[in-house]
């Protein structure tokens, strides 16, 4: 200085340093893990948690632990492991039946609920819950049919001809009986089996042997004028 004194001066250097826990180059301040070194800083979502500790890679609001996608945010589930996450998978359980198609497009053993019960046909033991079992249903997936008593096909409720006997049912006195379809005196035993048909107390047998008719019970086997039951009572009489 001008007076001719001289002075000391101290240059002194502060270094600032900041902690890095987990050594991985990236200061603390700066390091979207702190306490996990990830010195890419990668974060996959964006969301300032870095990938190696973030639960949630992808941000679509599922874990890691239980995405099948952790770092597509448009997947989270893959139903049959095939590498096809379920959005992008038109079969996603690999059963061989489009989603759009399966009602139960999650469930492999499953594909069809006939009657819309929520339980698929396979485990369903009344597939079109009509109230028969399907296993004496003879039409198993059809809710209006359940009986094929002729076996051909059509069912009871729409054959015109249920026993097949060549008969419709709106004249048949037994559409169920194939061997019957007439019951001439209407006491529920058919023609074929009763053995007298017109309930006039003549047998069918008596009546073709004397010339009457075993169909009208008005026209009776006569002789003599009498009932043949009563001509046989009265030779019975005389004969004692």
């Amino acid at each position: 200085n001008d007076s001719g004194e001289s002075e000391l001066y101290v240059w002194s250097t502060i270094v600032l340093t900041s902690d890095d826990s987990d050594s991985d180059g990236v200061a603390d301040n700066d390091d979207n893990c702190v306490n996990n070194a990830n010195s890419g800083q990668a974060d996959f979502d964006g969301d300032g948690i870095g990938d190696v500790c973030d639960d949630d890679d992808d941000g679509d609001g599922i874990a890691d632990g239980s995405d099948a996608f952790p770092f597509d945010e448009s997947e989270s589930l893959d139903t049959d492991n095939d590498g096809v996450g379920n959005n992008d998978d038109d079969d996603d359980d690999n059963d061989g039946v489009n989603d759009t198609s399966d009602a139960f497009p999650l469930d492999a053993t499953e594909s069809i609920d006939t009657d819309g019960d929520g339980i698929g046909n396979n485990a369903d033991t009344d597939d079109d819950g009509d109230g028969v079992a399907d296993s004496v249903d003879a039409f198993p997936l059809d809710a209006r049919e359940s009986l094929d008593k002729d076996g051909d096909g059509i069912g009871n409720n729409r054959d015109t001809d249920d026993d097949g006997d060549g008969v419709s049912d709106s004249v048949d006195a037994f559409p169920l009986d194939a061997t019957e379809k007439l019951d001439t005196d209407g006491d529920g035993v058919g023609n074929n089996a009763d053995t007298d048909d017109d309930n006039d107390g003549y047998t069918d047998q008596h009546e073709q042997e004397m010339g009457s008719d075993p169909l009208d019970s008005g026209d009776t086997p006569r002789s003599g004028g009498l009932p043949l039951v009563i001509l046989n009572e009265a030779l019975f009489k005389t004969s004692r």
